[in-house]
């Protein structure tokens, strides 16, 4: 945010004006934001009773059955889902994988866990909300099918990683002939 209010004062401080209305410095989250503005964002807690919900709507033998009340599990469980909306894993994916693990144990809790997550996503659908993760798929739809969007120049500073949902919306721009620039940070 800080490198955003900096470039938009030196575009201002260059060109000798105190406001550019076709000009927009954002970050990566607050183009999402400004995209995704009529959509109703999960909160942290909302996403956690979404996780609840979907634990609970597993037969009461399953493996997390005695876990799912302690401290902190809701927590993981969540993590490990939305780690895995980030990077646009399959639940069908999930479910091979289970079969190459060495244990029966570690089969069921990936299996159980794939399970939460499908879950999980079908909450989420169902309740018109979205989480943070969806916020990046709608914002590169929308940088898509938007005109105002083609042709757009983008300066991408601080290169270092980007998720495959964040790659989705720098792909997206390009496919509008964006004038795309990569900063790489020099060690």
């Amino acid at each position: 945010d800080h490198f955003s209010y900096l470039a938009e004062k030196r575009i201002c401080d260059t060109v000798g004006g105190a406001g550019l209305s076709n000009v927009s410095v954002l970050t990566l989250h607050q183009l999402v934001r400004s995209l995704s503005e009529e959509n109703r964002l999960l909160s942290a807690v909302g996403k956690q009773m979404l996780i609840k919900k979907a634990l609970m709507s597993l037969d009461e033998n399953n493996i997390f059955a005695r876990s799912k009340n302690k401290s902190g599990f809701i927590s993981e469980i969540l993590d490990t889902v939305s780690t895995w909306k980030t990077y646009c894993v399959d639940e069908n994916a999930l479910q091979s994988d289970a079969k190459e693990l060495p244990t029966e144990l570690l089969c069921e809790k990936l299996l159980t866990t794939a399970k939460i997550f499908s879950e999980y996503k079908s909450l989420i659908e169902k309740s018109g909300c979205t989480d943070d993760c969806d916020e990046l798929k709608l914002a590169a739809e929308e940088i898509r099918k938007n005109p105002i969007y083609k042709n757009a120049y983008i300066w991408i500073d601080e290169f270092c990683d980007f998720s495959p949902m964040e790659l989705d919306i720098i792909s997206a721009f390009l496919e509008g002939n964006a004038n795309l620039k990569i900063y790489l940070p020099i060690t």
